[in-house]
């Protein structure tokens, strides 16, 4: 089970670390999809990471579980993105009811 946790937090690392290079670079955000899975397949290389070797599943070479690994952690970031667009939207949708609806205008 701690195996799926840290696949799950290296996901949410991967997610930020994806958002920090597309506010770096800009032209980046167009291919932020094909980032954030190379962002991760790199992270997971880099680390030498295996999920499947971590619950004991045999593949035919130890790289294709790290490269599995990095492909869920790069799924896992979407998931984040959208989890977290979520409660961020929850949370505007709360602060403008609470307030009536109306924005205030700073002078």
């Amino acid at each position: 089970m701690y195996h799926f946790a840290v696949v799950a937090l290296f996901g949410l690392a991967t997610l930020k670390l994806a958002d920090l290079l597309v506010e770096l670079v800009p032209s980046l955000g167009k291919t932020r999809t094909i980032l954030t899975f190379a962002v991760a397949i790199a992270a997971m290389l880099a680390l030498d990471y295996s999920l499947f070797a971590g619950f004991g599943v045999q593949l035919r070479a130890s790289w294709m579980g790290t490269v599995a690994t990095g492909a869920v952690v790069g799924a896992l970031a979407g998931a984040w993105s959208t989890v977290l667009g979520w409660l961020e939207a929850g949370r505007t949708e709360t602060t403008e009811r609470r307030s009536g609806g109306t924005r205030r205008i700073a002078a």
